[in-house]
């Protein structure tokens, strides 16, 4: 069963909330987001690695492969973190267009053409600014990452920081019983 979608103001007040109560709560959350999202990083890389691509016949596939390709590119440029903060906590997964940029030379916003967010996407057909095409979009990221799989990977270290949380409150002074009773 797919647990629902967590709402971002309710997380984030929920974290900044945790955060009043233990912060070693909260460290217990970031490690366990931060370990959850390697595998779902790890998924939309193959994912991007898998988009369609077509080769013209004038070119050979060896120099094709010599070339880094935008699949790879946008890979490589695949990051995640926890930002948590006193305003509350954020598990981002995303591509970093500055990291793109500087492995592929290309614009940065072209990631944002490949999964959609932007609508039309035109280039010429390599190089040949006479022989321009409209490209389609082919959405990985917001696809992948929103996989049932992948948001109970999510849900699953949430509940595990917060049993973890939990035992580290158990275990303090506040909370053991007085002794004698």
């Amino acid at each position: 069963m797919t647990a629902p979608m967590i709402d971002r103001s309710e997380f984030i007040s929920f974290y900044k909330s945790i955060g009043a109560v233990s912060p070693e709560i909260q460290k217990s959350m970031r490690k366990r987001l931060n370990v959850a999202a390697k595998p779902i990083v790890a998924d939309i890389k193959q994912a991007a690695l898998s988009l369609p691509s077509k080769v013209e016949s004038g070119q050979t596939q060896q120099s094709y492969e010599n070339l880094f390709s935008l699949r790879r590119a946008v890979a490589s440029s695949v990051k995640s973190r926890f930002n948590g903060t006193g305003k509350g906590g954020v598990l981002q997964i995303r591509v970093s267009t500055t990291d793109f940029m500087a492995i592929s030379g290309r614009p940065r916003t072209l990631p944002y053409y490949l999964e959609g967010r932007k609508r039309r996407w035109r280039h010429p057909v390599f190089g040949n600014k006479k022989n321009w095409v409209d490209q389609e979009a082919h959405p990985y990221l917001a696809v992948t990452a929103y996989k049932p799989r992948n948001v109970d990977i999510v849900y699953n270290a949430l509940a595990l920081a917060v049993e973890d949380g939990l035992s580290v409150l158990t275990n303090t002074k506040i909370y053991k019983q007085p002794q004698g009773e």
